[in-house]
C-alpha cells in the first residue's frame, strides 16, 4: 500500500512536470524543482522530461513579467534548488533567474530590493553581478525608506560579503532621515554592519554615535517604564559590535548603562552567551571599572559550568574569551574562592582541549596566561599539554619563522619555561634545535 502510494505520487510529479513543459506555471517552479531533487538522482537527471521542463522554464523566466508576482523567497529557492540538481539545463535556468531579477533592480522599490537581497543572502546566492547591481541601485536610489527596509539592506549586504564603501556610505547617510523612527530592535543590526564594512572613519564614527545615543535613550526609558522593547539579544549584539567601533566612541557609557539595566540578571542570557557578554563588556570599559559587576558574571559562569560542559559549548574561542576575562579580573584584585574555583575548571578544560589549538590560538592563550612559575607548577598537566602542543606545532612548521608569534608568546611568559617539568623543557629544546640555529635564536 505504501509503495503504491509512493509510486502514485511519483507519477503525479512527472505528469505535472510534463504539463509545465508546455504550459509553464512559475508559481509551481520552486515546488517542482524541490520534488525532483528528492527523486533518485541518476534516473531524474537522465529523464528527457526534466530537460524539456528546464529549457521551457529558462525561456519563460527571462521575462520578468512571468516572475513579478512570485515572492523573493520562492525565486531564491528556485535558484538554490536548481543549482543543487547538478543538471546543465538547471544551472542555465538558475543563471537566467538571477539575471532577470538583477535587470530589474534599478526599477523596483527599495523594499522589493530588500526582499530579494535578504532571500539571496539567506540562500548564499553569491553571483557577483547581482550583488554589484543591487549595490548600485541602492547607492543611486533617492527613494524615501522605512526603518525596517534600511535594516534589511544593511544586514543582507553585510551577510553577502559585499565590500562597497560607496554603498555603505549611502546607506549610512540614510540613517539620519529615519533616526527618530528607529526602535531599539532596529539599531543592533545596523551597528553590526557599520562596524564591519568598508566606510570612511568619520562616517563610521558619526553614524555609530547617533545610533548609540538613540538606543541608550530608549534603554533609559525602558529602565523607568519596562515594556520589553529592549532585549538581551540586542544588548549582546551591541556589546560585541561596539568592540570594533572607532576609539572616539565612548563605549564606557554604554557598558555602564547596560550593567545598570542588567543588574545581576545574568540568568537572562544563555550559558555560552554569558561568556561572550563578559568578554565583550571587558573590551568596552575603562580598566578598573565595573570590576564587581564582571566578577558577578564570572560567578554565574561557575554556576552554569556543568551545563556548558554537558552541552559542548566550551569551544576554544569561548575558552580563550573566558580566560581573558578571568585573568583581567585577577589582575584587578577581585579574586576569591569562587573565581579560583572557576580558574581550576578553565585550566582543567584547557588541559584537554589545547591539543586542538593552532599556532595563533596557542600564542593567544600563552599571552593571556603569562603567569609565574608557581602557577605552571600548580597546573602541571596544563603545562605538559601546552609543551606537547608547542612541540607538535614547531615540528609541523617548515621553518621556525612561521612560528615566530608562538615563540614570542612563550618568551613573554618566563614562568612557563621555569615551571615546566624537565622532560617538557627537553622536548621543546629538541623541537627548537630541529628548526635550525638562526631561527631558534
Amino acid at each position: 500500500s505504501g509503495y503504491a502510494a509512493e509510486a502514485s505520487q511519483n507519477q503525479q510529479l512527472w505528469d505535472l512536470l510534463e504539463y509545465n513543459s508546455h504550459y509553464f506555471n512559475p508559481h509551481r517552479m520552486a515546488s517542482i524543482l524541490s520534488q525532483v531533487l528528492e527523486e533518485p538522482r541518476g534516473e531524474a537527471l537522465a529523464d528527457p522530461r526534466l530537460g524539456a521542463y528546464l529549457r521551457h522554464a529558462k525561456a519563460s523566466v527571462q521575462l520578468y513579467e512571468n516572475l513579478k508576482d512570485l515572492t523573493a523567497k520562492d525565486i531564491a529557492s528556485s535558484v538554490d534548488v536548481a543549482r543543487a540538481l547538478g543538471h546543465a539545463a538547471a544551472e542555465e535556468l538558475s543563471d537566467a533567474l538571477v539575471a532577470t531579477v538583477a535587470a530589474q533592480l534599478h526599477g523596483i522599490s527599495a523594499q522589493r530590493v530588500s526582499f530579494f537581497i535578504t532571500a539571496f543572502a539567506k540562500r548564499r546566492i553569491t553571483d557577483a553581478s547581482f550583488w554589484r547591481t543591487a549595490a548600485s541601485a541602492m547607492a543611486d536610489s533617492e527613494e524615501a525608506t522605512t526603518p525596517q527596509v534600511l535594516v534589511s539592506l544593511f544586514d543582507a549586504f553585510r551577510k553577502s560579503g559585499l565590500r562597497s564603501e560607496r554603498l555603505y556610505q549611502a546607506l549610512s547617510h540614510r540613517v539620519y532621515s529615519v533616526l527618530d523612527d528607529l526602535g531599539p530592535a532596529h539599531i543592533p543590526p545596523i551597528v553590526a554592519t557599520v562596524c564591519r564594512v568598508p566606510l570612511a572613519h568619520a562616517d563610521r564614527e558619526q553614524v555609530i554615535r547617533a545610533l548609540l545615543g538613540r538606543w541608550l535613550s530608549m534603554l533609559r526609558q525602558e529602565r523607568e517604564q519596562p515594556t520589553g522593547a529592549v532585549t538581551v539579544h540586542q544588548i549582546l549584539s551591541l556589546t560585541v559590535s561596539l568592540g570594533l567601533a572607532p576609539e572616539e566612541i565612548n563605549t564606557a557609557v554604554f557598558a555602564r548603562d547596560v550593567a545598570a539595566f542588567m543588574g545581576d540578571r545574568f540568568g537572562l542570557l544563555g550559558a555560552e552567551d554569558i561568556i561572550v557578554f563578559l568578554w565583550g563588556m571587558q573590551r568596552l570599559i575603562v580598566p578598573g571599572t565595573l570590576t564587581t559587576y564582571v566578577s558577578l558574571g564570572l560567578r554565574r559562569v561557575l554556576q552554569v559550568w556543568p551545563d556548558l560542559q554537558s552541552t559542548s559549548q566550551l569551544s576554544m574561542q569561548r575558552m580563550t574569551q573566558l580566560s581573558d576575562v578571568l585573568v583581567i579580573a585577577k589582575q584587578e584584585g577581585v579574586w576569591d574562592k569562587d573565581l579560583a574555583a572557576l580558574q581550576d575548571c578553565v585550566i582543567t578544560e584547557l588541559s584537554d582541549t589545547v591539543q586542538f589549538c593552532d599556532a595563533d590560538n596557542l600564542a593567544e592563550l600563552l599571552e593571556i596566561w603569562a603567569e609565574d612559575d608557581a602557577f605552571w607548577r600548580k597546573y602541571n598537566d596544563f603545562g605538559d599539554a601546552v609543551a606537547k602542543r608547542f612541540e607538535e606545532l614547531l615540528l609541523e612548521s617548515d621553518s621556525l619563522d612561521e612560528a615566530v608569534p608562538l615563540l614570542q608568546a612563550a618568551h613573554g611568559s618566563p614562568g612557563l619555561l621555569a615551571g615546566l617539568p624537565a622532560h617538557a623543557r627537553a622536548s621543546l629544546a629538541r623541537a627548537l634545535a630541529g628548526g635550525g640555529r638562526p631561527a631558534a635564536e
